[in-house]
């Protein structure tokens, strides 16, 4: 797939359902880039508050242990989304997130982000749920670290 065809947001699975106006606008307004295999797109404590949509190949949410090691809290693929934390309270990067494979992705500013949500209640309904996902799997793992033996902690990640 090359980058001029896939300059398209229509696998977005939080953009599913508008009109081909806005979804044209929002075409016109991300940033399109493709990133190589284990290239960095963004970097924890980043003071970068763009939205990424992942049009075509992987991308790993990471964070970094003090001792260096990497600790993945989610890999995405094709549809998926990005940085909405960042976009919406205009804080540092929580996470670094890098390509796992050579990765098309489509970077919304802020600005344009924050007015899509205040305009569509069915978006700002997807982030919410996207947001709370988030703070589910967050409580898991705060709740097997603080509770499970080293071992029981590695089997509940290999479960989920």
């Amino acid at each position: 797939m090359s980058d001029h065809e896939a300059s398209s947001l229509d696998g977005i699975h939080m953009l599913e359902g508008l009109s081909p106006d806005v979804t044209q606008a929002l075409v016109k307004a991300c940033v399109w880039r493709r990133y190589s295999d284990h290239e960095q797109i963004i970097d924890r404590q980043s003071e970068s508050t763009d939205v990424f949509f992942v049009i075509d190949g992987h991308v790993r949410v990471v964070n970094y242990s003090l001792s260096g090691k990497e600790i993945t809290l989610e890999d995405l693929g094709p549809g998926s989304h990005f940085g909405e934390l960042s976009a919406l309270d205009g804080q540092p990067r929580s996470a670094s997130v890098m390509a796992l494979d050579s990765s098309l992705i489509a970077a919304l500013p802020q600005e344009r982000f924050t007015s899509l949500l205040q305009e569509n209640a069915i978006i700002s309904f997807r982030v919410l749920r996207a947001l709370a996902a988030i703070v589910r799997n967050s409580t898991d793992r705060i709740m097997d670290l603080s509770t499970l033996a080293a071992n029981n902690c590695v089997q509940a990640d290999l479960l989920r």
